[in-house]
């Protein structure tokens, strides 16, 4: 894809299906008078209201369900987790990191946010964008990290191909697990004594 407009980079993805909304211009926050991924649309008219107003408002793209993507993010440019990932539509962040982007999976109810940070990672370098979050896509640009050489700002398409099937074992990982309902003790009441 060459650099274009804002407007026609969020019209570009609505086509294919992804909603989209606007973040703020040189940065990561939903515009103000939007809730975000909540008000994310692939609606042709309200797209272009968000961005004739908003030209340089960045596009940000919702996960989950409402695009049918989840995002694997590689906050690292080296990262051993990279390899065992099936080639799919990437894209280079503006901090030298990864945007794996993978079909929603089919007959799975709710794949939740992930960090890097929780007790179980999926990896020390990843967190995932699943129901409820986002990411901002190309031609978006934001201030990089001056003390990271990897640092661009700028977020870029590596291949812009169709999102393949997300790889079970991720699935397994991150997707919630049953809790086993604990029955609870019945007390038998004693007849009350007069």
């Amino acid at each position: 894809m060459n650099k274009p407009t804002m407007l026609d980079a969020a019209l570009e993805y609505a086509s294919r299906g992804w909603a989209v909304f606007p973040c703020s211009p040189g940065g990561k926050i939903p515009f103000k008078g939007t809730n975000g991924s909540i008000d994310a649309t692939t609606d042709e008219q309200q797209i272009r209201d968000w961005w004739e107003a908003n030209p340089n408002a960045n596009v940000a793209l919702a996960t989950g369900s409402k695009s049918g993507l989840h995002v694997i993010d590689i906050d690292a440019a080296r990262s051993d987790v990279a390899p065992r990932l099936q080639t799919t539509l990437i894209a280079r962040t503006r901090n030298g990191g990864w945007h794996y982007f993978y079909k929603y999976p089919a007959g799975v109810a709710s794949l939740p946010n992930t960090s890097k940070k929780a007790k179980e990672p999926l990896h020390p370098d990843v967190d995932t964008r699943g129901e409820g979050g986002y990411v901002l896509v190309f031609p978006s640009v934001v201030d990089g990290d001056k003390g990271n050489p990897d640092a661009t700002g700028v977020y870029q398409w590596v291949n812009y191909v169709d999102p393949v099937e997300m790889p079970s074992w991720i699935v397994e990982h991150i997707k919630p697990k049953p809790v086993a309902l604990i029955p609870r003790a019945t007390c038998a009441m004693k007849p009350a004594t007069s």
